[in-house]
């Protein structure tokens, strides 16, 4: 009998000990959480002001097929795939726009006007 009544009291304590243990980590998971989130969202965030740079240094958004043959006159070779990439990623990024052609927002692709003009103004 004795040794019953010991029992109970130290599987207390342990069922005490466990919860508590259980309780330290789901919260640290938590915590852990919402900072991975917080750092998301400052990279996203620094990301889009990044964007918002590079589309003001080429002019702004292009949209219309005008616009894009009349911005693409202004620029040399290498710097009109360049524009033409930050015209994408800005549609895709910031306005959120999508497009069945998934390969539209792939970069390492040959970049070309035609592939702007096909996007959707929005």
């Amino acid at each position: 009998m004795e040794l019953a009544r010991k029992s109970k009291t130290f599987q207390k304590k342990q069922y005490i000990e466990r919860k508590a243990e259980i309780r330290r980590k789901r919260v640290d998971k938590m915590v852990r959480a919402k900072e991975k989130k917080e750092k998301q969202e400052i990279k996203e965030i620094i990301q889009k002001e990044d964007l918002f740079r590079k589309i003001e240094k080429h002019g702004g958004l292009w949209k219309t097929d005008e616009m894009v043959d009349e911005k693409l006159a202004e620029i040399d070779g290498e710097q009109e795939k360049k524009a033409l990439r930050v015209q994408i990623q800005f549609r895709k990024v910031i306005l959120g726009a999508t497009y069945k052609d998934k390969t539209v927002f792939k970069c390492q692709l040959e970049v070309s006007s035609s592939l702007l003009k096909r996007w959707p103004v929005i």
